[in-house]
């Protein structure tokens, strides 16, 4: 297979440099007007039918249209606008060959690359036969994010403001088409005690509930154990898990304090969801409390709270879309990259399992995934250009093209 003459023109420079351009924008979570302005006006300049969608005041999602004149099926290609804190992270720049700074992995590189994906079609004087939408969403980034842009992205899908056939994920691996994604699940477990913090001398360690705490954390490790001892998901590579991330409880050596709060995240296979998986949390809660009620103290309580982060998905190999997304990547790399599932969770599932339409994940993350999230966050600028040009054959194919 051979890349199209529109493929073809596709400059590494030129995705650098709009990669770089995107990238001195801040847009942390909850801050994204700024970056939404300044994508939106770069789609109308490349000639897309191009709008902002607010989710709240200040912001704003992109969406972008290049409309189709013929019967050809709707594409879109999906990436986010917003960063985590850029924190101490190296300042936009390109060097050796990469672009550097706060959201050049994630996701400022993949949202360059769509949109010159799309100016390249525009410049040939082709026309598509189905629609391509070209979607920047805010609100991506967890915990602050709650996912609000894509809600309202796939209700505009769903009561057909928006006809999408397929969509491309951009915020992926660079290393394999993921069709499939585990769950993940905030938790908070709190375990208290009635009469207010004592004095440690006047009190015994069993009345303590950091003591009861450790009866939480071994019946979590019973419940991570059973996790290990079920089949593997053939896609996924990491086993599920449950994990502590904080545990608060205390704030004087002489006192015993009356509440303690245990945080941490409980990661499932497709083939579960976030309502099966935190009502065995809950019943395993509640045993649990009825345990400490008898062996320690009958006024011990145990609350416990979750909040989905994302939930488990998975499309089939064969979908349309996938098969395209291969065959581009052939096109372009020569390269046949295997199907894979992961551990790790974006809005792939939001798409699949609300938006109710076959979608894959393909992106600049490479295989190693050091910088995403670092203080040395950065992008390879070669990559990027082929990643360009395996949209501009996916979409290609997918949409039709005359």
């Amino acid at each position: 297979m051979s890349t199209s003459v529109i493929t073809r023109r596709i400059s590494a420079q030129e995705v650098g440099d709009l990669t770089l351009k995107l990238t001195k924008i801040e847009g942390e979570t909850g801050n994204e007007l700024n970056i939404a302005l300044c994508y939106h006006q770069l789609l109308k300049d490349l000639g897309l039918q191009a709008e902002l969608d607010y989710v709240e005041e200040k912001r704003p999602n992109v969406i972008g249209r290049i409309p189709g004149v013929g019967n050809g099926k709707s594409l879109m290609l999906h990436g986010h606008l917003d960063t985590i804190p850029i924190g101490n992270c190296v300042p936009p720049m390109i060097e050796n060959g990469s672009v550097y700074g706060r959201g050049s992995l994630d996701d400022r590189g993949s949202l360059a690359a769509i949109a010159i994906c799309a100016k390249s079609i525009i410049e040939s004087g082709r026309k598509l036969l189905g629609d391509l939408y070209i979607v920047a969403t805010v609100d991506e980034e967890s915990p602050p994010g709650r996912g609000k842009g894509i809600a309202s992205i796939v209700n505009r899908i769903r009561t057909g403001k928006m006809s999408v056939d397929a969509a491309i994920n951009t915020d992926g691996p660079y290393y394999g088409v993921k069709i499939a994604q585990g769950g993940c699940a905030l938790f908070t477990i709190k375990v208290s005690r009635e009469g207010g913090t004592s004095y440690a001398a006047t009190s015994t360690l069993s009345s303590n509930p950091i003591l009861w705490s450790g009866e939480i954390i071994r019946r979590l490790e019973e419940m991570d154990k059973e996790m290990i001892s079920r089949k593997r998901h053939p896609l996924i590579s990491l086993r599920p898990t449950i994990q502590i991330g904080e545990i608060k409880g205390g704030d004087f050596v002489f006192t015993v304090p009356d509440v303690v709060e245990l945080s941490g995240a409980i990661r499932w296979d497709p083939g579960e969801d976030y309502e099966e998986v935190t009502a065995r949390l809950k019943t395993s809660m509640s045993s649990l409390e009825k345990f400490i009620q008898e062996k320690y103290d009958r006024s011990a309580r145990i609350v416990l709270s979750t909040r989905i982060d994302q939930e488990a998905c998975e499309v089939s190999g064969n979908s349309e879309i996938v098969q395209c997304l291969k065959r581009a990547i052939f096109c372009v790399t020569g390269k046949q990259l295997d199907i894979i599932g992961t551990r790790y969770v974006s809005e792939l599932s939001v798409v699949i399992n609300v938006g109710k339409i076959p979608a894959v994940e393909f992106g600049a993350v490479p295989a190693d995934n050091v910088t995403m999230h670092t203080d040395h966050e950065c992008v390879n600028i070669e990559d990027l250009a082929d990643l360009t040009k395996i949209y501009s054959e996916a979409v290609m194919e997918f949409c039709g093209i005359i």
